[in-house]
């Protein structure tokens, strides 16, 4: 089994557990209301894993949250240092200098996430904005700053070089607001998740259109592959700027 699989298997592992620990069969509802813990996020979560599902025994709220979002995180990790290893273990062949290139951006996103929420659960920033702030800086800014300075091959990003500087401008801004605490941050994260989302929309449902209005040949998604990575980009890219917008607008870390 790869490594990717056995992320995947301990991810639904931990997931399907911790939505049947807290099942009406053995822990009754007015056990889980009637918890000593105050934290809205914590009862939000609690009483969705009060859903009547069987299983044996409770486990902790916010340890399975930091697990889930430990492994998310190892799985970014290893896209960024493994990207074509990892489009491997998506079951796509065939990997271009393109398709890895596009892997490494996409474990960017996923570790802009994944840091964000290991820290939101850890409850180790003063602010959710600068959880965010921090998860930006560690992942699309240094990754863009790498691509930038490495000249990144022929056949693998050409024609995006405008639009890394671009997302380069545009991630910097969006994390340093949010990393100061600047009075407009709210406001920066909000545009940067519609950003986000508007972008990964595009990827997911029209790759081609997408790679075209980035600067890319369109042809290069003739390639299933290219093709298949710029949708799961786009997938992800979405779900970031979704979790941004919800912590913009005051959702718990677990809600978000």
């Amino acid at each position: 089994m790869t490594f990717f699989k056995s992320i995947a298997v301990a991810l639904l592992a931990v997931a399907g557990l911790s939505s049947v620990a807290a099942s009406a069969a053995l822990v009754p509802r007015h056990r889980v209301s009637t918890s000593t813990s105050t934290s809205p996020s914590s009862s939000f979560l609690a009483q969705s894993l009060s859903i009547p599902r069987g299983g044996a025994g409770p486990l902790p709220v916010d340890d399975t949250a930091k697990a889930v979002s430990a492994l998310y995180l190892t799985h970014a990790l290893y896209q960024k240092l493994a990207p074509a290893k990892s489009a491997e273990a998506y079951g796509l062949g065939d990997i271009t200098p393109r398709a890895e290139w596009f892997s490494e951006f996409n474990s960017e996103v996923n570790l802009a996430l994944g840091i964000a929420s290991t820290l939101l659960f850890w409850k180790t920033p003063s602010t959710p904005e600068r959880a965010v702030g921090a998860g930006l800086l560690l992942g699309p800014v240094l990754g863009n700053v790498k691509s930038l300075l490495n000249d990144t091959p022929e056949g693998s990003a050409e024609g995006f070089e405008k639009t890394q500087l671009l997302n380069l401008a545009v991630n910097t801004a969006t994390a340093h607001a949010l990393l100061t605490g600047a009075d407009y941050a709210n406001t920066a994260l909000k545009v940067y998740a519609a950003w986000l989302v508007a972008n990964g929309v595009l990827c997911a449902l029209s790759p081609s259109k997408a790679i075209e209005l980035w600067g890319g040949d369109a042809e290069s998604t003739s390639s299933e592959t290219d093709s298949v990575l710029t949708r799961v980009v786009g997938q992800n890219t979405a779900a970031l700027g979704t979790f941004c917008g919800a912590i913009a607008l005051g959702c718990s870390p677990e809600k978000a």
